[in-house]
């Protein structure tokens, strides 16, 4: 029986993400998914998949390494790497100077979740478009 994705339990969201970053070259052992209850990993009051999902290779693998979201209004381009970066937060202000500015995806993605309220949730949108876009592929 196929779950919807509106449907899923967090402990189903934590491991159909963590499939899709396997799929994509990410490094975790296949003892998550068969020795492992996924429950384990989001009890309440327990951040305990933090490790897993905030992991800077689990977020390369989920959203990928060679993507970026662009900013722009017009003017002259800017390439930030907010990892290499020593401040990242003035590579942001150096946007509103140069117009353009691109983040790796999964910098941003990764940012974007540590600030939403609920980080698992904040993956089911991904999965969902990944879903989406397996079901039409075929």
């Amino acid at each position: 029986m196929k779950i919807t994705i509106s449907a899923m339990k967090k402990e189903d969201i934590l491991t159909k993400a963590m499939a899709i970053a396997k799929r994509n070259g990410f490094d975790i052992s296949d003892s998550f998914f068969v020795d492992i209850p996924a429950d384990f990993w989001t009890v309440n009051n327990q951040d305990f998949y933090f490790s897993l999902i905030f992991d800077h290779g689990f977020a390369k693998c989920f959203w990928g390494d060679n993507t970026f979201i662009e900013f722009f209004d017009g003017k002259k381009e800017v390439v930030v790497d907010l990892v290499e970066s020593n401040n990242p937060i003035a590579a942001l202000i150096l946007f509103n100077k140069k117009g353009k500015l691109q983040i790796p995806s999964w910098q941003f993605h990764l940012l974007q979740m540590a600030l939403s309220k609920d980080p698992i949730e904040y993956l089911r949108v991904f999965i969902e478009a990944a879903e989406f876009s397996k079901e039409h592929e075929q």
